[in-house]
């Protein structure tokens, strides 16, 4: 009785829940079905029934009608290959365990997907989906995978994911192990474009289009770079090929995605292949500027071919054709006595007899028409060795323009030949000069040894010996006068003149240059005298060394020349300069002498030139002096030029003029400054004063000795300049009134020897006159003694007269 009404009640809750059901269930589009356990004869669960199915079940199982399932059994559906199934549904039913299984149904061909659970005891409820498509595209999507890691995994070397918002670099790499394996390397650097920038990964030259790559701003571009990467801690400097996307969210970009591939052996052949290429290139292109023509010959089937050139100018023949062809062309442009000789050295046969091995080569320079102009070009046939085992005869020739080598060939053998004339003229001109050299200096010296000769025999007639001692005297001042000339000449053709700015009054310039003229005009009772018009500007800057030497000379002329009695004028003129602060001196002498002849005048500054008058042929001179100041006046920038007065009536003898013009600055506006007085003649008696003299040449010391004793002086000698510093540091303050030095001396010089005095440490060493008595007598050295602290210059050898003259100044 009770079991009866325990089967009732659970009638009545069966019938309850399937009511329940079947509200929920039959308007679902997804199958849902519910089964009930089917026992065996022992107790044990043996298959499943169909308690409830809705009609998307019914439909999914192609079964018409819902309640056709009602009492099938699990089996009748599923077949065979159920027992999986029905092992879930038996753990749902029994246990009240929640499951899903998926799996494929051969009978209904579909992958399947069920979720279980456990309506009340002994039932198991189903919801199932047909999951055939997300499987076959799940199936798909894991082909396309694998593909694409196999892919992957044999054309990259690394898989990136940059975090732009976290500037983080996750990388994953294959890398070969020991054995030979591959395997991959996972690696994660934070602060990423912090260590790109100090741990220099990428090349400088790529770093910047690599860090726009990472910032998403260039997406799907590929890029080539040059990176370094440490694997296994080497360091792997490699090019590689980078190809990355970028993924945005919400229109922002927020990850770099890509993929690295080594290129560097491709990269690097392929920058060998463009190194040869551009190798070949240049080499090709080096050819076709230095020949117009390259020409392969084979010499077995009688053919030529021109090779291209990148410049190549030669296009006036076919670029290929038979031997014959090519004379036949050459003809065209080709002088016809030079073609015969091409034709004979050229032709197919000449060319198979002599280009039989390596080295063997012909060649020829010949004129071929190029722009309608025939120029030279050389041409050479070389034996070409056939590499490839064929044996074949084979040439090249080679065609070049020597238009330019040839012209200057000529040009420089014309050079060459002028070379030999001018080296045969100056060979003559030394000659030449070496000649005049010897008669004007035997001339003198001649005389020197003649009078000397003849005063040792008349030693005791004094007229005599006094009349040979003045002209022994007369001949030195020449020879002198000839030496002195010949230096000054040598210095300005070796450039070695120095022009100084010195400041000066030409008023007293011009006095100082006629007091040393006047002794001279004097013994021939001549009328000298200065013609000086308003000066505007009479202090200037000039060389006044080298202005005095050309007045001196020029002056000194007129002097000789002018016969006795006669007038010599010595003027100057200031006129107007384009320069600012300039003007142009005009400096004139003249004479009423015999003037010069017309064919002295355009030779009158040439060295060695002399008028052969016979009234002049008697005076003394060197034939320098005028050549001297034509160079002098050069290097100052002014002109200098002769010519004959014209005769007048209060002067019908005529006579010289030489002008002189030179462009000098003056100082100021200065008011025309009156001529200083003439100076007294010099003193003579010099008696109580006390000089040194420091000379090391014995005879010279000798006639200093002399010179200055006859005038009065007591004198003392120092060997060296060492030995007058120490005489003059002993000496008490003023014992010496004046030091004589020499310049040239061993032990201490005369430079030194003075600035060692300056140096001391008494009143009267800075006081003393030094005076340089030198054979030393250019104008650089007299600036040389005046920069020791020497107060004045005296040129070796030494006259009485110039002697008196600086003892007057200093004592």
């Amino acid at each position: 009785m009770e079991k009866k009404l325990l089967l009732e009640q659970f009638n009545k809750d069966f019938a309850a829940m399937q009511r329940g059901m079947m509200m929920q269930f039959d308007k679902l589009p997804l199958p849902v079905y519910v089964l009930r356990v089917e026992a065996d004869a022992s107790g044990l669960p043996q298959d499943f029934i169909f308690v409830y199915a809705n009609s998307a079940c019914a439909s999914f199982l192609g079964i018409d009608g819902k309640n056709y399932l009602l009492g099938m059994s699990f089996s009748d559906i599923w077949g065979d290959n159920g027992a999986k199934w029905l092992n879930i549904y038996t753990k749902t039913a029994l246990e009240g365990l929640t499951k899903n299984i998926e799996d494929y149904n051969e009978n209904l061909k579909k992958y399947l997907s069920v979720d279980c659970y456990q309506p009340m005891y002994g039932y198991c409820g189903c919801f199932m989906r047909d999951v055939t498509q997300r499987r076959d595209m799940e199936r798909q999507l894991y082909e396309e995978k694998e593909r694409y890691r196999v892919a992957m995994e044999s054309s990259i070397d690394l898989l990136f994911e940059y975090d732009i918002r976290l500037q983080v670099m996750h990388s994953w790499s294959n890398i070969a192990s020991e054995n030979s394996q591959e395997k991959t390397r996972r690696s994660y650097i934070p602060d990423y474009l912090s260590v790109v920038i100090k741990e220099n990964l990428v090349d400088p030259s790529d770093r910047e289009a690599w860090l726009g790559l990472l910032r998403g701003e260039r997406s799907e571009e590929a890029l080539e770079i040059r990176m370094r990467r440490y694997i296994d801690e080497q360091i792997d400097n490699k090019w590689y090929l980078v190809q990355a996307t970028t993924v945005y969210e919400q229109g922002l970009p927020v990850r770099v995605v890509g993929t690295m591939r080594d290129i560097d052996a491709w990269k690097r052949m392929q920058q060998e292949k463009q190194l040869v290429e551009s190798l070949n290139y240049e080499i090709n292109h080096v050819l076709g500027d230095i020949y117009y023509a390259v020409v392969h010959f084979d010499l077995d089937a009688g053919t030529y071919h021109f090779v291209e050139l990148t410049g190549q100018k030669c296009v006036d023949y076919p670029y290929n054709g038979t031997c014959e062809e090519f004379l036949a062309y050459t003809r065209d442009v080709v002088p016809r006595e030079d073609w015969h000789k091409f034709r004979q050295r050229f032709n197919l046969r000449e060319m198979r007899r002599v280009l039989t091995k390596t080295g063997d080569k012909l060649e020829m320079e010949l004129r071929r028409k190029n722009g309608g102009v025939y120029k030279w070009i050389s041409l050479m046939v070389s034996y070409l060795p056939d590499y490839s085992g064929s044996k074949k005869q084979q040439a090249v020739l080679v065609a070049r323009f020597i238009d330019d080598e040839r012209r200057r060939e000529m040009e420089q053998q014309q050079e060459l030949k002028a070379a030999l004339v001018a080296a045969h003229t100056a060979n003559e001109a030394k000659s030449a000069f070496l000649s005049q050299m010897s008669h004007d200096i035997r001339t003198p010296m001649n005389a020197i040894i003649g009078m000397t000769t003849i005063a040792r025999q008349n030693i005791e007639n004094k007229v005599k010996t006094l009349d040979c001692l003045n002209k022994i005297g007369s001949s030195s001042a020449h020879l002198l006068e000839l030496i002195n000339s010949i230096l000054s000449m040598s210095k300005i053709e070796s450039g070695k003149v120095i022009l100084t700015d010195d400041e000066l009054s030409l008023p007293q310039l011009l006095e100082d240059v006629l007091n040393i003229i006047r002794p001279m005009a004097g013994k021939k009772m001549q009328n000298l005298r200065l013609e000086l018009e308003e000066l505007k500007h009479a202090e200037v800057l000039t060389d006044s060394t080298h202005l005095k030497q050309i007045l001196l000379n020029v002056l000194g002329n007129a002097v000789k020349y002018t016969p006795e009695g006669g007038e010599i004028v010595l003027g100057l003129q200031e006129l107007s300069a384009v320069i600012p602060q300039r003007s142009q001196y005009v400096f004139t002498v003249s004479d009423n002498g015999p003037g010069l002849s017309e064919e002295l005048l355009p030779k009158i500054f040439d060295m060695f030139e002399r008028g052969e008058d016979s009234r002049t042929s008697k005076i003394e001179g060197t034939g320098l002096g005028l050549a001297i100041c034509k160079n002098l006046t050069n290097l100052m920038a002014g002109t200098i030029e002769a010519a004959n007065r014209p005769e007048a009536a209060n002067r019908p003898e005529g006579g010289a003029k030489f002008t002189l013009t030179l462009p000098l600055r003056w100082l100021g506006d200065d008011a025309v400054k009156p001529l200083p007085a003439v100076k007294p003649a010099g003193r003579s008696d010099f008696s109580g004063h006390r000089v040194l003299i420091v000379e090391d040449n014995d005879l010279n010391m000798e006639i200093a000795l002399e010179f200055l004793q006859s005038l009065g002086l007591v004198c003392e000698g120092a060997e060296n300049g060492r030995r007058a510093v120490e005489m003059f540091n002993a000496s008490a303050p003023g014992h010496y009134e004046m030091i004589l030095m020499d310049v040239r001396m061993p032990v201490m010089n005369g430079y030194e020897a003075t600035r060692e005095i300056r140096r001391l440490a008494r009143e009267d060493a800075r006081q003393i006159p030094i005076v340089a008595m030198t054979a030393d007598a250019f104008s650089s050295d007299i600036k040389m003694a005046l920069n020791a602290g020497m107060n004045e210059h005296l040129s070796k050898p030494v006259s009485i007269e110039r002697l008196q003259e600086v003892l007057g100044q200093w004592l």
